[in-house]
Formats: C-alpha cells, structure tokens, sequence
C-alpha cells in the first residue's frame, strides 16, 4: 500500500508557519523559567563538582586531546571555525 503525502509546498508552509509560533512560545517559557532554573542548577552543583572531578581522575582531557591530535584541531579551526 503506497503511502499518501502531502506536497513538499504544503509541508515548507506548514513547516514556516508552525515555527513563527513556536519562536512566541519559546520565548515565554523562557521568560518563566529562570527561579526554576537557579534553583536546580544550584542545588546540582555537588554532581556538577562530582563529574568533573571523575573527569579529571580518569584523565578525560588530556586522552581527548590526544585521540584529536594536532592534525584535527588545525583542520576544524581553518574550516568549521572560520
């Protein structure tokens, strides 16, 4: 059985119109969200501390830059950061 699709004019449409009022929406619930926001991103803070110290004990960022290597770093600089 074939599946029934609406045109790619109609979906671009609906794909515009449904993201201008999301941006609306979006915007309030940020607008609200702050006292919750600090709230808990306070009350993490011991897992916050607690993760970057494992990262630390396990040598997380030195073995991340080695697996990159120079080579890479170069490479996303000239390209992705430019």
């Amino acid at each position: 059985m074939a599946l029934k699709v609406k045109d790619a004019a109609s979906s671009a449409a609906k794909f515009v119109a449904r993201a201008q009022a999301a941006g609306g929406d979006y915007t309030k619930g940020v607008a609200q969200a702050g006292d919750a926001w600090q709230k808990n991103a306070t009350a993490a803070k011991d897992s916050f501390a607690a993760g970057v110290n494992a990262a630390i004990t396990r040598g997380a960022f030195e073995k991340g830059i080695a697996k990159a290597g120079g080579s890479r770093y170069a490479d996303r600089a000239s390209t992705v950061g430019a």
